[in-house]
């Protein structure tokens, strides 16, 4: 469930999945692990198996699309997700994320044309991207155009910044003057 619904690490310590499990059959309430044993033992054991398939639908991929977002966390350490996106034999859409690693330095173009080609020559796809969606700022523009890959800016990205200069826009009139009219 926490890697195939996306689910946080604490949803086996949540009142609601516990009564589930309850309501199911109580004996197994014992066995429930915690978030540590999730992330020191559970996941890390996966973690090769998971990489192996995923490596796998690449290689069987012909053509790759990536997206790519950097944010700032609250403690103002950055991070950098990578997803892939591709087409299976039978035209499905597959979507998975490759990675999602700390930004050690400055995000100067440079050092993501350097963090990007890593990520891209450790799974063997620099060859079979055909486009990379990215927010529109300079520094991702940059680095994405020195590889000389299609750049497709973010639509949720551009409206999002539409709608906020938007309600920050202020009418000439104030609010008295157009009851007045």
């Amino acid at each position: 469930m926490i890697t195939d619904d996306l689910q946080p690490l604490s949803f086996v310590e949540n009142s609601g999945f516990q009564n589930v499990i309850r309501l199911l059959d109580s004996r197994y309430l014992d066995l429930l692990p915690s978030r540590r044993t999730l992330t020191k033992s559970i996941l890390p054991d996966l973690y090769p198996t998971t990489k192996n398939k995923l490596q796998d639908i690449l290689n069987k991929s012909s053509y790759i699309s990536i997206t790519s977002d950097i944010w700032t966390s609250l403690n103002t350490d950055s991070f950098m997700t990578i997803t892939f996106h591709t087409f299976d034999s039978a035209f499905i859409l597959k979507t998975f994320v490759l990675c999602t690693l700390k930004l050690e330095n400055s995000h100067t173009g440079e050092y993501l044309i350097q963090t990007l080609e890593n990520i891209f020559n450790e799974w063997g796809i620099r060859h079979k991207i055909v486009a990379i969606v990215t927010d529109s700022g300079a520094n991702i523009k940059s680095a994405v155009n020195k590889l000389r890959i299609p750049h497709i800016p973010c639509t949720a990205h551009i409206l999002n910044l539409i709608v906020t200069q938007a309600l920050v826009f202020r009418s000439p009139y104030d609010d008295n003057d157009v009851l007045e009219q």
